[in-house]
């Protein structure tokens, strides 16, 4: 029932917190999720009000159209769904071959709002982005734009797809995250990750991460809803 690569090699299921035999992934609907991983033969969900809701028939429907969607190998795809109540809506899904990526609903009537590096695309640009596009970047997925942006792009969009890719080269990282081990100013290689979204300013001089943000450098490690360097 939930998109995620080589399920079989994955022995144990832990739904916010609590462990499950294996079948829950057949039985679990997918509108009752908001986050999914997997490590060392673990797979780990979090649900949206950590309450466990079981597929309808519907949500069966939906994960079939999905599914031959998705294995058409495309890393841009669009294809139609339907909410419990028969009311139609699309589903726009960016994913790789390692199962990042995510998807956003869109409803009838409304435009897809495309951005990549801060620039907006239309839909025939974006979806022909080769999949190295989409590798090492960072991606917000939102419906129901908030005043700010209907402002900026048009009230006709409904639902966004925001791609960053980057590379942190900004000296207010360089000066923040030095090699613990060493006295000799050398920066030793930083990763980091944000569950939402990077924006990055002008020149690449600053850097803003939002949502369970991590910053790993030598010994070093930061954990934080919202970064700015």
């Amino acid at each position: 029932m939930i998109d995620y690569p080589l399920l079989s090699k994955y022995t144990e299921v832990i739904i916010d917190g609590k462990s499950y035999d294996a079948d829950i992934l057949t039985k679990i609907s997918p509108r009752c999720i908001s986050t999914t991983s997997g490590n060392n033969g673990k797979i780990e969900i979090t649900t949206h009000k950590n309450k466990i809701e079981y597929a309808t028939k519907i949500d069966r429907e939906n994960v079939i159209i999905r599914k031959k969607a998705l294995a058409l190998g495309k890393v841009y795809a669009r294809y139609p769904q339907k909410r419990q109540d028969g009311s139609r809506y699309e589903e726009i899904s960016i994913k790789q071959k390692n199962g990042s990526g995510g998807s956003v609903g869109l409803n009838k009537g409304k435009k897809l709002l495309l951005l990549y590096n801060g620039k907006q695309y239309s839909e025939r640009e974006f979806k022909a982005f080769p999949a190295e596009q989409f590798k090492d970047c960072n991606m917000s997925f939102r419906s129901g734009l908030d005043k700010e942006t209907k402002a900026q792009y048009g009230e006709e969009y409904g639902s966004m797809i925001a791609v960053s890719k980057i590379e942190i080269t900004s000296e207010g990282i360089k000066k923040t995250f030095r090699n613990p081990d060493n006295n000799d100013g050398v920066t030793s290689k930083l990763s980091y990750s944000a569950r939402d979204s990077v924006v990055v300013g002008k020149e690449k001089k600053q850097i803003s991460l939002f949502g369970e943000v991590k910053l790993i450098q030598g010994q070093l490690n930061i954990t934080a809803d919202k970064v700015k360097v």
